[in-house]
């Protein structure tokens, strides 16, 4: 990508400043691409009961079981953190915490 970009780029101009502009239309691309796929998740019974559920089975505090309630109600597979036990798999969702 970046002999591309030094090929590509208008005359003067430096290849750090073109890269820069591969990395933003990267980012905006990658950011679009995840508003279209924004899953919201709203305060609910049944969301409160599941982290209750949670939070007794598997010892987590409220706020913790909360998060791993939200993420089980959309639908997520993975959820990323590094204060939550790490490799414990909760119904269909995995915790993992990625600086490990």
């Amino acid at each position: 990508m970046i002999l591309e970009c030094e090929k590509n780029r208008p005359h003067g101009s430096s290849i750090y400043s073109s890269c820069i502009h591969i990395k933003d239309c990267l980012f905006s691309s990658l950011k679009a691409k995840l508003d279209k796929c924004t899953i919201e998740v709203y305060s609910s019974p049944e969301l409160f009961h599941q982290a209750l559920e949670i939070m007794d089975k598997w010892r987590y505090s409220f706020y913790d079981s909360l998060i791993i309630a939200s993420a089980i109600q959309a639908d997520c597979t993975i959820l990323y953190s590094e204060d939550i036990q790490h490799g414990q798999k909760i119904m269909n969702l995995s915790i993992i915490n990625p600086f490990l």
